[in-house]
């Protein structure tokens, strides 16, 4: 399915232009977001024992502090028909992250394993789509949804992956 942008950037153009009623779209719809964070927060409250030393910190700025970027995804809740909660709707939370072997430093030995964030761009996040976020729906929810069309619906980010992509 193809849609250009301006027929999906509302549930209800989705659902005209695909010929379904509203609430079948939003039924099958994966939320895949990118959410940055810092590896440590600039500002944090400590509260210490009277005799006991703060630990050392080496940021000088907020800007020295390293970010992780993570792709988060999430469904709509699913519910039995007594009303009994099936699924959650949480798919899972997946790092951008590569673990390699550290240099020798004076702060550690030579090929300690550091985790290193890396900039993401169109090939890191269909990798990530295929290899995390569509087995992650297979795995929780796919006897749930047999016979329905899933949506993967992604941020407003640069670089988004085109669903109808070979490898897709």
């Amino acid at each position: 399915m193809a849609l250009p942008w301006r027929k999906r950037q509302a549930m209800r153009s989705i659902a005209k232009a695909i010929q379904v009623f509203p609430a079948s779209v939003h039924r099958s719809i994966v939320a895949g977001e990118i959410k940055w964070f810092y590896m440590t927060e600039a500002d944090r409250t400590v509260y210490m024992a009277p005799r006991e030393t703060p630990s050392h910190s080496t940021d000088q700025s907020k800007r020295f502090i390293t970010k992780v970027v993570f792709m988060a995804a999430i469904m709509r809740p699913i519910y039995a028909r007594d009303g009994s909660l099936v699924f959650g709707g949480k798919l899972g939370m997946w790092p951008f992250i590569e673990r390699v072997p550290a240099q020798k430093t004076q702060n550690r030995p030579a090929d300690t394993i550091v985790t290193n964030p890396f900039n993401v761009g169109l090939k890191k996040q269909r990798d990530m789509l295929i290899d995390n976020v569509i087995p992650a729906v297979r795995a929780k929810c796919s006897s749930m949804l047999q016979g329905t069309e899933l949506i993967i619906q992604q941020d407003r980010a640069r670089c988004y992956v085109n669903p109808n992509a070979p490898a897709m």
